[in-house]
């Protein structure tokens, strides 16, 4: 999810700022106790979820699954692409970052890939993450080494507020399947974490002041869960999409796809989506990164991907396969940690 991860395909040297302190799971579980206002119900979603993944209970293996090429749309080869959303019946929003600025959000047209409206962020900030939130009528998007993140109204990109997550680094955004005002945000670790925004006098105060005077709405950790395939934790989910009772997630330096149950945290199955690079139109500007943007169409079952600085988006179908779990798993599983990007 960010760009000195993956090539920027620019001919200038990227240094790494220093990798922030991530709090400890005692902070985050004291967060969420004291933060969300809703301790019993988080601490009892939790419980759920540890008792699913504990090893007394043990999740059945993840299927495996290749892909089958429906379309290739053209895609804007200098979109380093973060986070990724489908509206129909024709639209796409983009979120896309840059080291030293700036990122961007972005409407965008999936038959020709023109961009149709677009809002830069200030240079300080590296786009990541995307998701439409409020039933669809806003876009909230979130930044890389950063619990910084940002609301926009849908229609026309205009900022509505800042917001904080309880995170210091943002990766990937998706909203909980099963609680349309719970987000689900991830970072370099194996965790999703659940957040969701505390309403009290004070915000609702608020409502009626200009998005511009407003202090950044604070969003409560509400719970955390490991993702996990078997015993393996399961680092560096990217870009994420929430497809039915299901979050999937592109997996850093991988050109795989987890598809993972967010209640446990466990990966139900690999999309091996190995030889979609092959498809891209030659002669691009920019050197292809990898595989990063995942949009579904809920009402026809559609699904999109792309990855960074593609010159194509892809429509795709999913397919079971028998292929050999074990071989894919050598293939998907990221590494445990990145040194060389700052995250031991």
């Amino acid at each position: 999810a960010a760009a000195t991860r993956d090539s920027l395909a620019t001919p200038r040297q990227i240094v790494r700022p220093p990798e922030p302190r991530r709090a400890s799971e005692k902070e985050y579980a004291a967060a969420a106790a004291a933060g969300t206002g809703t301790g019993t119900r988080a601490a009892s979603r939790a419980g759920a979820a540890r008792e699913e993944a504990s090893p007394s209970s043990p999740s059945p293996p993840p299927k495996t699954y290749s892909f089958s090429v429906v379309r290739k749309f053209p895609h804007d080869p200098f979109a380093f692409t973060q986070g990724l959303v489908f509206l129909a019946p024709d639209t796409l929003f983009e979120s896309t970052g840059s080291v030293g600025g700036p990122s961007t959000v972005r409407e965008v047209d999936l038959t020709t890939g023109a961009v149709r409206n677009r809002r830069e962020l200030s240079r300080e900030h590296f786009a990541e993450g995307l998701a439409l939130v409020s039933g669809g009528a806003e876009l909230a998007q979130i930044t890389w080494r950063s619990g910084r993140g940002f609301r926009y109204d849908r229609t026309t990109l205009e900022p509505i507020e800042a917001f904080d997550t309880p995170l210091e680094d943002g990766w990937g955004l998706t909203v909980d399947p099963h609680d349309e005002n719970r987000w689900i945000v991830t970072d370099a670790s194996e965790h999703m974490r659940f957040v969701e925004r505390p309403r009290g006098k004070a915000e609702d105060d608020a409502e009626g002041e200009d998005s511009d005077s407003r202090v950044a709405s604070r969003l409560a950790l509400a719970e955390s869960v490991p993702v996990r395939d078997g015993d393996r934790s399961i680092r560096f989910t990217n870009e994420l999409e929430t497809i039915g009772e299901e979050v999937w997630a592109n997996v850093i330096e991988t050109e795989c796809i987890a598809r993972v149950d967010p209640r446990s945290g466990a990966v139900v199955g690999w999309v091996d989506m190995t030889g979609l690079r092959d498809a891209l139109d030659p002669g691009a500007p920019t050197k292809a990164g990898v595989l990063n943007g995942i949009a579904a169409d809920e009402k026809s079952g559609r699904i999109f991907v792309t990855g960074k600085n593609w010159p194509n988006l892809f429509e795709v179908t999913v397919h079971e396969t028998d292929a050999d779990l074990e071989e894919v798993r050598k293939t998907c599983w990221p590494p445990m940690s990145l040194p060389q990007y700052g995250y031991p």
